[in-house]
């Protein structure tokens, strides 16, 4: 079974950009992708916080069809302690480090357009408890 988590560039590539290359990857899903909480959170402050009137529309509307989608609750212990493993590395910010916990936990493919993503997954010492995600990192396209 291929299930993926969709971070929060991935969603903003394939809803506003329209991205190839998440589409591409999304096609080897054997099920629905799913989102986390966080990246949620993190589309309601881009609502909140976007400049403009025409910016917030477009971010609401990626808010709205990113709900659609199954969310992954922070659920439990586990992917707390998850938590508190991934950030021996300082690489990425609470945000990502809470997506990655999510998707050891639950052993989901985690997508993103973030490469930064791949060197956090390089810095960890990972152990047999908490083996490596697998992250694939789309090409981000902008313009």
């Amino acid at each position: 079974m291929t299930a993926m988590l969709l971070d929060t560039s991935a969603l903003i590539g394939l809803i506003e950009r329209r991205s190839a290359a998440v589409r591409a990857v999304l096609a080897r899903a054997t099920v629905d992708p799913v989102v986390s909480v966080v990246t949620i959170g993190e589309l309601a402050h881009g609502v909140a916080a976007a400049p403009t009137a025409r910016q917030r529309t477009a971010r609401r509307r990626t808010y709205e069809l990113a709900t659609q989608l199954p969310v992954l609750p922070l659920d439990g212990v586990e992917v707390a302690d998850c938590y508190g493993f991934v950030s021996s590395s300082r690489r990425a910010g609470w945000a990502d480090r809470w997506l990655v916990a999510s998707a050891v936990v639950h052993d989901l493919e985690l997508v993103t357009e973030d490469a930064g993503m791949s060197s956090l997954r390089d810095d960890i010492r990972w152990t047999d408890r908490w083996p490596a995600p697998s992250i694939t990192v789309c090409p981000a396209v902008t313009g």
